[in-house]
């Protein structure tokens, strides 16, 4: 796993110009908090089966119970955004900014419907990244946000850009962080980059593009195989989420290199698909292996061969999503993405 992680963090570039709309889910939680144990892991849940829709940050508070590791690991970045949407308790959870807010018990019977019908509206922006390393501890970065929409020139928009660790568990805490019956936490919130203000967007005309770079130490990350990087853009006046995106990086001192190229001379075809697809050479080739990852970096399908092919048919009967295609040719590997709309 650690090594399909280079070659995904590798190509983390953007897709299209018509990128689907990814609804950010912003969920506030504290691991001493004993409601929160039974229903912050059942939002995590949701988002863990629908990643093509939906994305999620979870930060963690001061509050009921003041003795949450996670919380004083960045308590600036965490009390800034409770701040913002004046959270006064947990678990809570918030969905595109504006679109719905409340309870976590309350909010989960209405979830997939909330989700589902945000995902459909046109996004505003296309978040997209040039590149995304993570080596010794360093995050380095470079994200373009694109605008989509030409009455993005009037509104006070931010971009964010927030490191996150996908799964933390309770035991790699010398001493407990809490005291509820979780044993691991999800998508935990670990820096604001470059902090919970974000960057102010300018470029917001029609097609408009700004660029943002960052080079930043990570610190109290349990696992560095599990950091993410979790990109929005809000608009501040009346907090709407325009458009997220999840991006892995690339691990540099996470197992070896390979030779990844972008071209091997494949053709994927359609894109979107239905769940299935084709892969067309333009010359015969010995492909090795079709395999396809999810965007969490995980092996959802594989398929192995050895013979001279100009076509290749892949039954992969995917979920609705976005998805990374890794090509196996010889001494090339190439990857391209391709979007399942069920």
């Amino acid at each position: 796993m650690k090594k399909l992680l280079i070659l995904l963090g590798f190509l983390v570039s953007a897709y299209s110009n018509a990128q689907t709309k990814v609804v950010l889910i912003e969920q506030f939680s504290n691991s001493s908090c004993s409601i929160c144990g039974q229903f912050s892991p059942s939002i995590y849940n949701y988002a863990n089966n629908n990643t093509g829709i939906t994305t999620l940050i979870a930060y963690h508070t001061s509050f009921p119970y003041f003795n949450d590791s996670m919380y004083f690991e960045n308590r600036v970045d965490a009390d800034a955004r409770v701040s913002y949407y004046n959270v006064l308790g947990v678990p809570y959870t918030i969905i595109d900014g504006n679109v719905a807010r409340g309870g976590s018990s309350s909010l989960l019977t209405s979830l997939s419907t909330t989700v589902g019908n945000r995902s459909m509206v046109a996004a505003d922006y296309e978040v997209s990244t040039v590149s995304l390393d993570l080596d010794a501890g360093l995050l380095t970065g470079s994200f373009v946000f694109t605008s989509l929409n030409s009455s993005n020139s009037t509104k006070n928009l931010v971009a964010h850009i927030v490191a996150i660790e996908a799964d933390v568990l309770k035991s790699s805490y010398s001493a407990s962080p809490g005291n509820n019956i979780e044993t691991h936490y999800e998508y935990v919130m670990r820096k604001m980059i470059p902090d919970a203000n974000g960057t102010i967007l300018v470029n917001k005309t029609l097609n408009g593009m700004d660029t943002i770079s960052f080079s930043l130490p990570l610190t109290n990350i349990k696992d560095m195989s599990q950091v993410r990087v979790v990109a929005f853009v809000q608009n501040n006046t009346n907090k709407e989420i325009g458009q997220a995106q999840l991006f892995i990086p690339q691990f540099g001192s996470v197992g070896i290199n390979e030779n990844v190229i972008e071209e091997v001379g494949a053709t994927l075809f359609p894109n979107p698909s239905n769940g299935n697809f084709n892969l067309s050479f333009s010359d015969d080739e010995i492909v090795k292996e079709v395999s396809v990852y999810n965007q969490f970096g995980e092996l959802v399908y594989s398929q192995k061969q050895n013979t001279l092919n100009k076509l290749v048919i892949v039954s992969a009967n995917l979920s609705t999503g976005l998805y990374n295609v890794k090509i196996s040719s010889g001494s090339k590997v190439a990857i391209k993405k391709i979007t399942i709309i069920n």
